[in-house]
Order: C-alpha cells, then sequence, then structure tokens
C-alpha cells in the first residue's frame, strides 16, 4: 500500500473506516480480493511473494501495510513485508504478541509501516521507530513515511475524508472517488527519500499514473457498531474490476 487512511471510533455510523490505494510495479502480478481458499482471510494476494497489502478476517483480524521510503540508507532484504500482513491474519497471535514478534524481527525487513488488530484494537508499528502504538480514537493517514506524516497527498487526503464523515453521501462511493486524485505535490512540499525530483512529483499525488507503476487497486472497508462489515475494492488495471463483499465479524 502507498496511502492508508483509517477513521477509528469517531463515525456515528461506523465504528471503523478504512480507505487505502496499492501503488505498485504494473508488471508485479496480483489476484483481486477474494476469499482465500480454506480460510476467513479476505484479501488480494500479491502472486510473486503470496502475500497481501491489505486484509480482513471474519473474526474481525485486520492488517494493512505500506513501505517506508528511504532510498539514501536502504539495504537488501530477501523476505517480503507482505509475509507481516498474511501473518498475523492467518495466525492466532493476539495484537500484543504480534507487536512483540514484529519489535523482535525489525530488523529482518526493508522498511515498513504496519496497522494491525481488531477493530477496537488497532495498533501501529513502524520497524524504523521500533516501538509502536495503540492507536486511540481518530484519523490516521499513513503513506511512505511515519504516521500522520504530512506529506501532500496525505493532507489532502485527510481534508477530503473529514467532509465525507460530515457528508450523508454514501461514505464507500465518496471515498472512492478520492481515492482517484491525481493533483501532484508543489515542488516545495515534496520530501526527499533519494527519488529523482521528476519521479518524486509524478508520485505525489493520491492516485498515481506511470508508464509502469501506478495506483493498482483502492480499497474501502466499513465495520459498522453491529459489525456488519463492506468491503469494496476496486482495481485499475489492466481493466477495471469492482468487487463488492457484505458479511458480518464473529469474534
Amino acid at each position: 500500500m502507498c496511502l492508508i487512511a483509517l477513521a477509528n471510533g469517531i463515525s456515528e455510523k461506523y465504528k471503523l473506516i478504512i480507505a487505502a490505494n496499492r501503488d505498485e510495479f504494473l508488471a508485479r502480478p496480483a489476484a483481486p480480493a477474494d476469499w482465500w481458499d480454506g480460510t476467513d482471510l479476505l484479501a488480494g494476494k500479491d502472486l510473486q511473494a503470496n502475500g497481501t497489502w491489505l486484509g480482513i478476517t471474519r473474526s474481525g483480524r485486520f492488517a494493512a501495510i505500506t513501505n517506508y521510503r528511504d532510498l539514501v540508507n536502504r539495504k537488501d532484504y530477501t523476505t517480503s513485508r507482505g509475509s507481516l500482513i498474511s501473518g498475523f491474519l492467518l495466525g492466532k497471535q493476539t495484537p500484543v504478541e504480534y507487536l512483540e514478534y514484529l519489535r523482535e524481527s525489525a530488523d529482518d525487513y526493508d522498511g515498513y509501516n504496519i496497522i494491525f488488530g481488531y477493530p477496537d484494537e488497532l495498533h501501529y508499528f513502524s520497524n524504523k521507530e521500533g516501538e509502536g502504538i495503540i492507536l486511540e480514537n481518530g484519523l490516521y493517514l499513513l503513506s511512505n513515511h511515519l504516521l500522520n506524516t504530512p506529506w501532500f497527498k496525505a493532507v489532502k487526503f485527510r481534508s477530503g475524508f473529514e467532509e465525507a464523515l460530515k457528508s450523508d453521501e454514501d461514505i464507500t462511493n465518496t471515498l472512492l472517488d478520492l481515492l482517484l486524485d491525481e493533483e501532484k505535490s508543489p515542488a516545495h512540499l515534496l520530501p526527499s527519500t533519494g527519488l529523482p525530483f521528476d519521479v518524486e512529483k509524478e508520485i505525489s499525488s493520491v492516485f498515481i499514473r506511470m508508464k509502469d507503476y501506478g495506483t493498482r487497486c483502492s480499497t474501502v472497508i466499513t465495520v459498522g457498531h453491529n459489525n456488519h462489515t463492506g468491503f469494496t475494492e476496486v482495481t485499475h488495471t489492466p481493466e477495471r474490476i469492482e468487487k463488492n463483499f457484505q458479511f458480518d465479524i464473529m469474534r
């Protein structure tokens, strides 16, 4: 993932709302969201590493990940960060136990941020910080730096999300529209992550469209106060495919 927005406990209608864009090389094979065979996991699948970037289970286990972009200090790692998502979603460790595992294995992975847990117990961890926090009620934005870093795309999406929370319009459709925003950051607001200026500019928008890289899919998840859950994923390339799922979390 390259943008995750999360409204935790601040909506009258939903206990949790998640909106996310996955940005990836277009040639990397992936399967759209579906129920994984023999499991209660709903997620897309990275067919190269067999992990995922975001998912939720019928028991309410949720996890999503973004890369921490720092090409200046980057090292070579062989372990896919996507395995951290499926590891929690398919495992039986409590969020606190998994947080301890993440701390212990932090140096085994390239930089990442992960949000995981249950709708009423969400944690954030970055192996660039090493501690982790419980997410209190609030609106959180996560891109390819630390939680709530005010990158242009995060600030822009936060503003739209805040307005969506006040509106009577269907929030899933509203957020999916916001996830299509291609406005680029002004030059003076661009971060310095080791990429060439023109590339940094191209990937500064919420929705990315480049020749070989871009936003592959957008996802919105809503969890009601009665635990009824909606999951909508729109795959953008090579053709637009929208998938909708409805289920009740049983925990």
